[in-house]
């Protein structure tokens, strides 16, 4: 089963356009581009927005411009289920990529932890992974063991 990400810098960043071209051309998975979404496929984003309670009351201006972010429409194309994942943060402050995971995507139900990771590929070794680097910076052993 192919997986569809999104990545909503992908317009903004040379060099998210090169890792969507690995990611397609490697078979990783199918790059969803937000600005091709089809009109149902924003409607339905749309439907999303306003089902959330902190949004139900804002007016069609409001969700107009929510919509117009990047990071807020990647997150609802990913809570429509039209995306498997969304990679983002490399043209963004970690802040506000993890404002629109908590407000608009959010947490599975249960889930008392939120986690982030950062992977950097190395010449010498390789692919390195740095967990909670700006999420978590001192979990205790309790939120290490619900990671």
């Amino acid at each position: 089963m192919t997986r569809t990400l999104v990545l909503p810098e992908v317009t903004t960043d040379k060099r998210v356009q090169a890792a969507a071209t690995i990611i397609e051309k490697g078979g990783i998975a199918t790059v969803l581009d937000i600005n091709k979404l089809q009109p149902s496929q924003i409607a339905q984003c749309r439907d999303e927005l306003t089902s959330l309670q902190r949004y139900s009351a804002a007016t069609n201006e409001e969700i107009d411009k929510l919509m117009s972010d990047e990071l807020v429409l990647a997150g609802l194309c990913l809570r429509a289920g039209l995306a498997d994942g969304m990679i983002a943060g490399a043209a963004h402050p970690t802040a506000d990529v993890l404002r629109v995971a908590l407000r608009v995507v959010r947490m599975k139900q249960g889930a008392t932890v939120a986690s982030s990771c950062f992977i950097m590929k190395t010449p010498h070794n390789g692919d390195l992974i740095f967990a909670d680097c700006a999420v978590n910076p001192n979990p205790d052993a309790v939120a290490l063991i619900r990671l």
